[in-house]
């Protein structure tokens, strides 16, 4: 699958997802968060600036389940952008985690189409020989592979 196609699948998987509410963007109450509260509350996913994207490339693990959810597309497009960029690195770091309680909870809202995109992407930016850290996309997958099986 190349770049465009995939791209195409990220946007008609996530199309219709709802937003999640100015309020439920992010549900803990610190600065930082009030910043991507404020980043993300009042946008979507397919209308959000690159630029927001980039100087957010680290937050998507402050997002609740339903912001994970609604913004996941927006990093993955934009990951897909600049393979050497830092939303393409932080995406993926923040596609794995050792918390596997909480990230279930990350992960559980999603349809199966929406993971199968989710596990789309990261083996096209596994074949991409820019992304040096292989371990990452591997640890990955075997998250969204195992945590939905067919």
């Amino acid at each position: 699958m190349g770049a465009q196609e995939l791209r195409a699948s990220i946007h008609a998987a996530f199309e219709s997802v709802p937003h999640p509410g100015y309020d439920r963007v992010v549900t803990h109450d610190c600065e930082e968060c009030d910043e991507v509260r404020r980043d993300f509350g009042s946008t979507t996913w397919d209308r959000i600036s690159p630029a927001i994207i980039d100087a957010n490339y680290d937050k998507l693990p402050l997002l609740s389940p339903e912001g994970f959810r609604h913004f996941l597309p927006s990093f993955l497009m934009r990951a897909l952008d600049d393979p050497n960029s830092n939303v393409r690195e932080y995406t993926i770091l923040g596609l794995f985690s050792s918390q596997t309680d909480w990230y279930a909870r990350r992960i559980q809202p999603l349809s199966l189409r929406e993971v199968q995109v989710v596990i789309d992407f990261l083996n096209f930016v596994l074949e991409d020989a820019v992304w040096p850290d292989v371990e990452d996309i591997r640890r990955a997958l075997n998250l969204w592979n195992n945590s939905f099986p067919p």
